[in-house]
Parts: C-alpha cells; structure tokens; sequence
C-alpha cells in the first residue's frame, strides 16, 4: 500500500475520508467487520472540513467512535502531525479505553513499517508518539514530529488545558451521558 504524508499540513490536503478509512483498514483491519457505509465517508468529511467547531449526532451502532476516536485521531497524527489531541468520554474508563485502542494503531502502524514510533511517555492516560522518527529531509533537515493524545472524563475540563505550553489543538468528546450520543471535534 502506498503511504500519502505530509509534511506541512494544510486543510486543503488533509487526506480524504476514504483514504483514511483505507489507511485505518490496512493498519487496523479487526476493527471493520462490515463494509463500510457511504455516511462514513460522509461523516468523515465533514469532521475534517474548515469550519473550526463540529457536532455529529449519529445513532447507536454506527461506528461513530471507531470513526472519530480511532480512525480520525491516527491520520491526524500519523499524516497532519497533530501537536494535542484530547479525548473526552463521561468516564475515565471510557476516556483510557478510547486512548487504548489508538495506542494499539499507533503500535499496529509501526509494526507493518509506518514511521510512527512510541515516544517518552505511554501510560494509560497520556501517550507521545514520534512521527517521522530519525527521518530528514533533502536538506538533512529533520522531519520528526512528538504528538501527544491525551484521555480525560468529563469533570476534567479541556477549558484552559495546557501541556508544554500548548494549548490543544484537537478535541474530541464522545459518549458524554448514556442518551445524547454525540460527538464533537475543535
């Protein structure tokens, strides 16, 4: 499979909703079990169109978590080098559960030769990860990027957040109370 990076990202290259589901396939396989439907794609989208505020209401057993949690966060990362990405569920659980099953694409990735790498913290609530680790560029520039994702419940407020004196440039709340299912992206 042929990998697409980039290196200084920008809206209007930011990988197709396809191609993000094709990436995540072949990184993640055992988290499709059906085909994909066409709101995927659709939902996708418009997660990563220009508007700076999204919210998707989606039903039960759509696959909006394995969309937006997993397969969003990873491209964000891996090919847009998203600098703090935040994760928000109504529980700790669930936050670190979310964050879970990104760290095991991120390890998937680089198992099957993605430039993606652990970086120097990896607990159950916070992980780094290197992208583009030791590469350079033709000017022997170098190319690595550390990105943190990091897992809160919904009494931690992402209001004000600061990690290494940034502020996060992703969130993502998912599941806040068991009867509005929604989503929502910074």
């Amino acid at each position: 499979m042929s990998i697409l990076k980039v290196i200084n990202p920008n809206i209007q290259y930011r990988l197709p909703a396809l191609q993000q589901l094709k990436v995540a396939k072949h990184i993640s396989p055992n988290i499709f079990e059906n085909k994909t439907p066409l709101f995927h794609i659709d939902l996708l989208t418009f997660i990563n169109g220009e508007e700076k505020y999204k919210a998707a209401a989606v039903f039960r057993g759509s696959a909006k978590t394995t969309l937006l949690n997993k397969v969003n966060i990873f491209c964000r990362v891996f090919f847009e080098h998203e600098p703090l990405t935040i994760i928000t569920s109504d529980s700790r659980d669930k936050a670190e559960s979310f964050l879970s099953d990104i760290k095991d694409m991120f390890i998937s990735a680089s198992n099957i030769g993605y430039a993606i790498s652990k970086g120097a913290v990896w607990t159950k609530e916070e992980v780094h990860v290197t992208v583009n680790k030791d590469k350079k560029d033709a000017d022997g520039k170098s190319l690595e990027e550390i990105c943190i994702v990091i897992s809160i419940s919904v009494g931690t407020s992402p209001r004000g957040f600061l990690k290494k004196n940034m502020r996060p440039t992703l969130i993502v709340c998912d599941e806040h109370g068991e009867q509005s299912r929604s989503v929502c992206c910074r």
